[in-house]
């Protein structure tokens, strides 16, 4: 399996361009939880940055920026575990994992298993196992019919149109939309975010520490 570290002119942007097609959604509960978390994260933030400045102003750097760069970790981690999922692209399958995306071309594929979990299996012995579809202890006692449709979607696609001889392109690691711009996007949102509660610390704080 190749990994690039940047995309070659030639080859597919990232997963959720218009034309794709989403056979393997975000689970709604890990969708839900990681929503939920990144509101936490921001309050938390909110709330601390105000209080620990005071009334008056407090310093910009120290106490909102540099704060607000372990905001954006948090950030990104969750909109990466909220933007995983599985795209069909013409005749490419895009496992989205996080920061991580495997390209694989139609004719990789060798079996879809959604038992517990999804496992697609591919020509050369490897396994691809989605994030957002991964094995669980759970999904070995209680069956759950998602699993069965994202896999039995991601097989229906790849019977259609399997090429008769072994695929010459092979399945491609790369970064994913996560990593840019999602990195970079998270940072600046957070920081100008940080910026606009120092400026408004004074009018914010009676209501924080009420």
């Amino acid at each position: 399996m190749r990994f690039g570290a940047t995309m070659n002119s030639g080859e597919e942007g990232p997963a959720g361009r218009d034309g794709d097609s989403v056979v393997g959604p975000p689970v709604p509960v890990i969708f839900g939880m990681s929503a939920a978390a990144l509101v936490i994260l921001v309050t938390c933030y909110s709330l601390v940055t105000v209080s620990n400045a005071g009334p008056v102003r407090g310093d910009l750097v120290r106490d909102f920026v540099l704060p607000a760069v372990f905001l954006a970790l948090g950030a990104s981690l969750m909109t990466a575990a909220m933007w995983s999922r599985i795209v069909v692209r013409g005749d490419e399958l895009v496992v989205v994992n996080m920061y991580v995306e495997h390209v694989v071309p139609r004719g990789a594929v060798a079996s879809v298993d959604g038992t517990n979990g999804v496992i697609i299996s591919l020509r050369d012995g490897q396994e691809i196992e989605p994030t957002m579809d991964a094995r669980s202890v759970w999904q070995m006692l209680v069956r759950h019919r998602r699993y069965a449709r994202v896999a039995g979607a991601v097989e229906r696609w790849a019977e259609e149109g399997r090429p008769s001889s072994e695929p010459a392109r092979p399945v491609v690691t790369r970064r994913s939309a996560a990593v840019l711009p999602g990195v970079p996007a998270c940072l600046v949102v957070c920081v100008a975010y940080g910026a606009l509660l120092w400026l408004l610390t004074p009018a914010v704080y009676p209501w924080v520490t009420a």
